[in-house]
């Protein structure tokens, strides 16, 4: 069980690694930086923003707090990767994560994460 949660948003002063999809969040970026407590044992946890907007979306879906990155990776392939153009339709051969495939990051861009790739904005 979840004993605390806390989550802010600052920007990277160096270069971090997204714990889901294992991209670089690069210096100057804006990313998501959790900490909490479950089950006895403390995290920190490290997203770009899509990634967390992946998450928060799986949570409210699920109604649930917990998750794996499992459940999340075949809960994106269930809803995305069926008819994609990446593999040959609906024959589950496509060789990219669905946490890394473009189209499907697309659909959990919010203008916070386009600003952040283009920090002039």
């Amino acid at each position: 069980m979840l004993e605390f949660y806390n989550q802010s948003k600052p920007k990277a002063r160096k270069d971090h690694v997204c714990e889901f999809c294992i991209q670089t969040i690069r210096k100057g970026e804006k990313y998501s930086y959790e900490t909490g407590k479950y089950e006895g044992e403390m995290f920190v946890r490290k997203l770009c923003l899509v990634c967390k907007n992946i998450l928060d979306k799986f949570c409210n879906e699920s109604g649930d707090e917990e998750f794996s990155w499992d459940w999340i990776t075949d809960w994106l392939c269930d809803l995305y990767c069926y008819d994609c153009e990446h593999g040959t339709k609906g024959k589950g051969d496509c060789e990219m994560q669905p946490q890394n495939c473009p189209l499907i990051r697309s659909k959990f861009e919010t203008k916070e994460c386009t600003q952040n790739a283009n920090p002039a904005n």
